[in-house]
C-alpha cells in the first residue's frame, strides 16, 4: 500500500516499485491511500476480512506528513 495525500508522489512510488519489482500490472496489487485514516481503515478491513488472523499488506510506505492523520499517527 502506498499512503500520500499527494496523487503525483502515489504515482511516483508506483513507477519504483514497478520497475524494482518487474510488475507489470502493480495497480491490481498495489491499493493507495491519501491519508493515514484511510489506511488504518483499509488494514483493519483487510485483518477483518481475514478473521483477524492477519493483514495481507506485505509493504506499507507511507508518507509522515499528511492531513486528517499522519503517517507517525496512523503507525501507532
Amino acid at each position: 500500500m502506498v499512503v500520500d495525500d499527494q496523487f503525483s508522489s502515489i504515482r511516483a512510488a508506483q513507477v519504483i516499485l514497478r520497475h524494482s519489482l518487474k510488475i507489470a500490472d502493480l495497480d491490481k496489487i498495489c491499493e493507495c491511500a491519501f491519508n493515514g485514516k484511510k489506511a488504518v481503515e483499509k488494514i483493519i478491513e483487510d485483518v477483518e476480512k481475514h478473521d483477524k488472523q492477519h493483514c495481507s499488506y506485505s509493504l506499507i510506505m507511507m508518507d509522515c506528513s499528511m492531513p486528517v492523520m499522519d503517517g507517525y499517527e496512523a503507525t501507532l
